[in-house]
């Protein structure tokens, strides 16, 4: 896994839409759940672009994509400290984003601080239910989720079927949800609390759920071109 990169990077300009940025300053971690077609790798990217906004000195990703059709353009970007697209790699990868979260929390006990002062990694898992059969991969996203936020390790996680295996509660209970057009209630109880995400449009709108309220957001398209321009940016530096 890459280290945090230390350098004077250009940051690209990029026109953000403010719902997205209002989701990851408030969120700590995010569970995002629908049914396929529902919009889940879209909201994934506009989450994406928004944090390209920043320098890798301050934003990393490790990113989970055993689909690997919707992550891999972010693997060659100096943001990127791991692309995991077997289940082998997600296993290695979450193992040593463990470690790492461990080596934060000894670093802040020795400077008697209760935040991470550095970067912020990502955990972007685009399905959950294609890595969740391993015991070890459960408990090692558990303790993240448990202990993430304050070593600023955050996971951003999807999946089609939001049940207790592929999001067990001591997992999902750490986390703000957004829930997407679901295919019947007991999903949307499961991943917003109630009843309502099987009546949303079956693409592009969601019920963001936070510590505060239930908000209902559109997820709009970022260009195609846009999307490449800047991944393009990050590349050539």
């Amino acid at each position: 896994m890459k280290n945090d990169l230390q350098k004077e990077w250009v940051t690209p300009e990029i026109s953000s839409n403010t719902i997205y940025s209002d989701i990851l300053e408030k969120s700590g971690h995010l569970a995002i759940a629908g049914s396929s077609g529902s919009g889940k790798s879209v909201l994934i990217q506009e989450l994406l672009q928004v944090l390209l906004c920043k320098s890798p000195n301050d934003v990393g990703f490790i990113l989970i994509d055993t689909k690997q059709i919707e992550l891999y353009q972010y693997k060659n970007i100096p943001h990127c400290m791991c692309y995991a697209n077997t289940y082998k790699k997600a296993e290695d990868a979450l193992q040593d984003a463990v470690l790492m979260l461990e080596e934060r929390y000894k670093k802040m006990q020795s400077e008697n601080s209760s935040l991470w002062s550095g970067s912020t990694i990502y955990i972007v898992i685009d399905e959950c239910a294609d890595i969740m059969c391993s015991e070890s991969i459960k408990q090692n996203i558990g303790k993240i989720a448990e202990l993430g936020i304050q070593a600023k390790i955050k996971l951003i996680m999807s999946t089609q079927v939001p049940n207790e295996e592929t999001l067990p509660e001591e997992i999902i209970r750490s986390c703000d949800r957004i829930g997407l057009h679901c295919s019947d209630s007991t999903e949307s109880k499961k991943i917003i609390g109630c009843e309502g995400a099987e009546n949303l449009p079956k693409n592009g709108y969601g019920i963001w759920l936070n510590t505060a309220n239930k908000i209902k957001i559109e997820i709009p398209m970022t260009d195609h071109a846009e999307q490449k321009r800047i991944i393009e940016h990050w590349k050539n530096q």
